[in-house]
């Protein structure tokens, strides 16, 4: 870990962003490493980021590992982004959930969906019978909250948007209730933690190794490290999953390797655009973790 943080004290100063924090761990050892580096110090205390995007893998990814029998075709196909549904637009909170439910359901080309995340959440409540959240929540550690749930804010990363603890996406802030494709805070301890959990009680490395198609992107909802562009790290393979998120975060594993790291940022408190230098450090420091001793 010394490599990334002289990485980190070197190239800091190029992003648009102040707050970063990274970790490793290895499901073999139950390790984990972590950097805290906040506001141009590194510091022991972990803050909450919003997690964007995570947010998908942490609730419908793991909703399937804990049952995969709640899961039919159709609901497959929503989690590996193959559902027919449009990628995004603008939800109304008093009508976000009918429209919704009008999609039509059909085996389509991969196309990345915030809205088929949504429908597949509904899918699955109405499989349960109960609310996801009260679901999947309880495999999640202490460090990661659901951003209607912080009692205090000031303990989070400003993400731009307004107000430190309020979620960056559009929708949640407009749903304003538990939704699947974002609106998760975590710690960077946090994350790493939930993950070793999940791994303990419901193998995810094997499962989710064992369900890998070749012709697909998406396996089970995680993302995969396909090809130079990816953004994982510098030397990519195909058995390497996880996924990125907006703010300016993202989780990766090799299942080969059984190791794997996670990195937040607040990389859209200033702006959204322009994540180019965002985007080089992801690459070299997700290959240094990975090659770390945890």
């Amino acid at each position: 870990m010394e490599k990334v943080k002289e990485y980190l004290e070197s190239r800091m100063s190029e992003q648009n962003f102040d707050c970063i924090a990274v970790g490793a761990v290895d499901f073999k050892t139950h390790k984990t490493s972590i950097l805290n580096y906040h506001y141009g110090k590194f510091r022991e205390e972990s803050l909450l980021y919003d997690l964007a995007s995570i947010t998908k893998p942490f609730t419908l990814s793991f909703s399937y590992l804990k049952d995969p029998s709640i899961f039919n075709k159709r609901m497959l196909w929503l989690l590996n982004h193959r559902g027919g549904v449009p990628a995004w637009g603008r939800l109304a909170r008093g009508s976000w959930k009918q429209t919704l439910m009008n999609y039509t359901i059909i085996e389509s080309d991969t196309s990345y969906s915030d809205l088929g995340a949504l429908r597949l959440m509904l899918e699955l409540e109405g499989n349960l019978a109960r609310d996801l959240k009260s679901y999947v929540s309880p495999l999640w550690d202490a460090g990661i909250k659901f951003w209607k749930d912080i009692e205090k804010p000031q303990i989070c990363v400003d993400s731009g948007s307004g107000t430190k603890g309020t979620v960056h996406d559009p929708n949640a802030q407009v749903i304003n209730e538990f939704a699947s494709h974002a609106g998760l805070f975590g710690t960077i301890d946090g994350v790493l933690r939930t993950l070793l959990n999940v791994e303990d009680k419901h193998s995810m490395l094997k499962v989710v190794e064992e369900n890998i198609d070749p012709e697909q992107r998406f396996v089970l909802g995680f993302d995969r490290a396909t090809g130079k562009e990816s953004l994982a790290c510098s030397e990519p393979h195909e058995k390497i999953i996880g996924h990125l998120g907006f703010t300016g975060t993202c989780f990766w594993i090799d299942l080969e390797a059984k190791k794997g790291f996670a990195i937040l940022s607040n990389g859209t408190v200033n702006h959204w655009f322009s994540k180019d230098n965002l985007n080089i450090l992801r690459r070299e420091v997700g290959q240094l973790l990975l090659e770390s001793d945890v």
